[in-house]
């Protein structure tokens, strides 16, 4: 009887085991895929600011704000769903593009509808021609977002990141090309357009190789419910998730002017890259791991493991970017962008805070619990909405950043306090050692490591 209880305990070690192994294999693809097309995104950062100017900058930046909220809105979760799924069949695929393409059809449709509203708001020379080019892109993102999430649900994250390596280099090369042809505000926009073009047409060729192939237009009611029920949260989610981060764009567009806007949204790509190196690289293979737990103790397990190791990165990165933030600068964005340095520095206070809760939508979805996650996004959408009025009120672009920045880590603190006290319902003591204490931890460090610099 001992004999078998150990064979038994063994069995379930090697299983555990294994499924280990794959799991870190899926994140090891994930991040080597992502950090080779974080290197390619890098490249095209150092030359883009060479031949294109804050103003240039500035002024896709302020379409931007408004086209990557109708993006966000296209995918509806329709990715994750089908990468949630453990069996997906042909059918169902063909389901889910058409109900992808139909619906980025009508967003591209609305926001290009919007575009001499957004002129007259804005008042930048070219906003509405700068609209239409945004929302052919809106469109063609949506039709790509299924062939993606088809290649990530089986782990081809290799592929992915080749497509996505090709695309950048070629709007790289169209939008320097056509610089010499049309205003410099025309080509640079062009550049998420080709980008977007080019990446759709590779992932849908190479979805070929998936269990289901490429997907085609079909009857899609199999799948509305179930994308009803996912989605509808997410949805609201994604709308005013994205809101709160780009109302601070379109209110420093408005009130400051393309050229802050323009240093301000360099500062804050500047971020996100330093957050894709720590954190964005591992989140399609981590949503693939999460979606094989069904049980809800186990998922927590596992959040808490990605927290540990957030937070160590989220303090030496906050300290790197401190200390080094006027040579970034100097070095990825060459001459003319000094100002952008300071709003960098600013900004990298609430980078760990924003470490720590970069994963969280993963384990909010894989609880099936994206109401609590839409909820958080509302609640943020206040908080940023009050701090950009306060931002305009003092004048100054500086004195908007460090509210805004505030604004962001008490929002994060709140993001991932709300899974761990709403979701899985922990203890206060588990939510102090596993929220309270990391989030006090990294932003205390940025404060600090600001002060310093």
């Amino acid at each position: 009887m001992t004999q078998r209880v150990g064979t038994g305990r063994l069995a379930r070690t090697l299983v555990e085991g294994r499924r280990l192994a794959s799991e870190l294999t899926d994140l090891g693809k994930s991040a080597t895929s992502r950090y080779v097309v974080f290197l390619g995104n890098f490249v095209s950062l150092v030359i883009m600011a060479r031949f294109f100017g804050p103003k240039d900058f500035g002024a896709v930046a302020a379409v931007q704000a408004v086209s990557m909220l109708f993006l966000l809105m296209a995918e509806a979760g329709i990715g994750a769903n089908i990468v949630q799924k453990r069996n997906i069949t042909k059918h169902e695929a063909n389901a889910y593009f058409t109900i992808a393409v139909g619906y980025s059809l009508f967003l591209a449709l609305s926001l290009a509808i919007l575009s001499p509203l957004l002129g007259a708001f804005y008042n930048i020379s070219g906003t509405e021609v700068l609209v239409v080019m945004a929302a052919a892109g809106v469109f063609i993102s949506g039709v790509g977002t299924v062939p993606a999430a088809l290649l990530q649900r089986e782990r081809r994250f290799g592929k992915i990141a080749v497509a996505a390596l090709i695309a950048d280099g070629l709007a790289t090369l169209c939008a320097i090309l056509l610089r010499s042809e049309v205003a410099p505000h025309y080509a640079l926009a062009s550049r998420a357009l080709t980008l977007a073009l080019v990446q759709a047409a590779i992932l849908y060729k190479t979805c070929a190789v998936t269990e289901t192939g490429r997907p085609h237009l079909g009857p899609y009611r199999s799948v509305a419910r179930s994308i009803g029920r996912f989605s509808s949260f997410q949805v609201l989610f994604n709308f005013v998730g994205f809101s709160s981060k780009s109302i601070d764009d379109v209110a420093i567009g408005k009130f400051f002017g393309p050229d802050s806007l323009g240093y301000y949204n360099r500062a804050y790509q500047l971020t996100r890259y330093m957050l894709t190196l720590s954190v964005f690289a591992v989140t399609p293979g981590l949503q693939t791991m999460v979606a094989r737990h069904n049980d809800l103790a186990e998922v927590e397990k596992l959040h808490r493991k990605v927290i540990w190791v957030s937070t160590p990165v989220g303090v030496v990165l906050t300290i790197v970017a401190m200390s080094s933030a006027a040579i970034i600068v100097r070095v990825l964005l060459g001459p003319g962008w000094e100002k952008t340095a300071e709003l960098f520095r600013i900004i990298c206070v609430a980078v760990g805070c924003q470490v720590i809760a970069a994963s969280t939508g993963v384990f909010y979805q894989a609880s099936m619990r994206t109401d609590v996650m839409a909820f958080c996004g509302m609640g943020e959408l206040i908080l940023v909405v009050a701090s950009v009025i306060w931002g305009v009120m003092t004048g100054s672009l500086i004195a908007m950043t460090w509210i805004i920045t505030v604004t962001l880590a008490l929002a994060s603190f709140i993001y991932v306090s709300a899974v761990f006290l709403v979701v899985y319902r922990c203890s206060y003591y588990s939510w102090t050692k596993f929220a309270l204490i990391p989030f006090l931890i990294c932003f205390v460090n940025g404060f600090l490591a600001y002060s310093v610099s």
